[in-house]
């Protein structure tokens, strides 16, 4: 039986939500709103910035902390995750992540081989094995949100949708 802190959704939270980061703004009084006069772009660099859970996992809405708490490393929120304008992704080798049990795509979803492309609020990631997983994308202050859900089954054998939000920060 699945349980619903399982390794595999936080593998693929990880990979989807390092190039993702979610930032707030304060609007003042004084704040003006102009449209916008290009869309936004996937193409940059990333750091993981929060794996959310909805429903919140063994009581935790933020995933993020309990990778690094369970697997001793901080590899996820060190990795920068690239989207280059080829439509390829990479990730950096930072130190942090040489000494961990789990290579990098397995952590994160994005091998050497990725692929990426979006189609109006779709991005659509397709790793070396052509495994492809479609995230719900948004802009904030140019950092990235990916949202999905994974079927999923509870402690007492019922299914559900368990749906997740990375969060990427722009560099």
């Amino acid at each position: 039986m699945k349980t619903s802190m399982s390794i595999r959704p936080l593998v693929w939270i990880m990979l989807v939500a390092m190039p993702l980061g979610f930032s707030s703004c304060k609007k003042g009084a004084d704040d003006t709103v102009s449209p916008a006069t290009t869309s936004p772009s996937v193409e940059g660099n990333y750091k993981v910035s929060a794996l959310k859970a909805d429903p919140k996992v063994q009581g935790f809405e933020d995933l993020l902390p309990l990778y690094t708490l369970f697997l001793g490393t901080t590899c996820l929120t060190d990795l920068t995750v690239s989207f280059k304008s080829n439509g390829t992704v990479t990730t950096d080798t930072p130190a942090s992540c040489k000494t961990n049990s789990d290579d990098i795509s397995q952590a994160t979803g994005i091998d050497s081989n990725s692929k990426w492309v979006l189609a109006g609020t779709k991005l659509t990631i397709t790793d070396s094995d052509k495994v492809a997983t479609t995230y719900d994308v948004t802009f904030t202050g140019g950092n990235m949100q990916l949202k999905w859900q994974e079927d999923d089954v509870d402690a007492s054998g019922k299914a559900f949708k368990q749906g997740y939000t990375m969060e990427l920060r722009r560099l």
